[in-house]
């Protein structure tokens, strides 16, 4: 459970202050949805593929939405790695008990820093969740 709410936190990194990646990545391609994918239910890849199917009709300002959002997709993705590798018995011993989402076990984390290994507090560090 602590891990899945680590990752529901994680996810948000570097997007609080910006707009989500599949949220930029869909306002950049929203003409080549509405020309290409708009008869396309959401959901289980239909979108990703269509688009992928129409990829040589999009627009440079779509190809640079999909490129940048697959860009900070991967990188969040790698903070979570870090963070569930360094920080998991951490967040067991210290945050177990914690609601899922809205950065609550990062918070929890930061909140117990002095209880933490100094893998936890180094990641955490360079995350920038603690100074």
């Amino acid at each position: 459970m602590i891990v899945a709410t680590i990752v529901v936190c994680i996810s948000s990194i570097g997007t609080a202050e910006a707009q989500s990646p599949i949220d930029e990545a869909i306002n950049g391609c929203a003409t080549e949805l509405k020309t290409h994918c708009s008869t396309v239910k959401p959901g289980g890849g239909r979108l990703v593929a269509c688009m992928k199917a129409h990829e040589d009709k999009a627009s440079s300002k779509c190809k640079f939405a999909a490129n940048r959002a697959a860009f900070r997709l991967k990188s969040i993705a790698l903070q979570l790695n870090y963070i569930i590798f360094q920080c998991k018995d951490d967040a067991v011993k210290n945050c177990a008990g914690v609601k899922m989402g809205e950065g609550r076990a990062l918070k929890c984390l930061a909140k117990n820093q002095s209880k933490l290994g100094a893998n936890c507090v180094t990641a955490l560090k360079d995350i920038g969740e603690i100074q």
